[in-house]
């Protein structure tokens, strides 16, 4: 398995939130207990940056 592949699968089973940003902030990938936290489908935050969901 590789690597991302296995962060994909820790994200994905993590019981807290759980959020990968680019160096841009722009926000990459997102869980699913972090979008239920946030009270968001799954596709919002992806189009959001790391400083527009913590406002």
């Amino acid at each position: 398995m590789e690597s991302d592949e296995r962060l994909a699968a820790t994200c994905g089973a993590a019981t807290i939130g759980f959020a990968e940003a680019d160096k841009d902030d722009q926000l990459l990938r997102v869980n699913d207990t972090l979008c239920r936290m946030l009270e968001r489908s799954r596709e919002e935050p992806l189009n959001m940056t790391f400083f527009e969901y913590t406002q």
